[in-house]
């Protein structure tokens, strides 16, 4: 809705930064499990 906040993760901005483009959508579908999208979730300190 427009004026609405809006919410941006850290972890995957950093997967934009490092070029994981691929990683943002099964990681926007909750798979956090697979070693590409892992590290950047542990590298922002995001638990699991």
């Amino acid at each position: 809705m427009a004026g609405s906040p809006i919410e941006i993760s850290v972890a995957a901005l950093m997967m934009v930064k490092h070029g994981e483009v691929a990683a943002l959508e099964p990681s926007g579908r909750g798979n956090r499990g697979h070693p590409r999208i892992e590290r950047h979730f542990d590298d922002v300190g995001v638990p699991e």
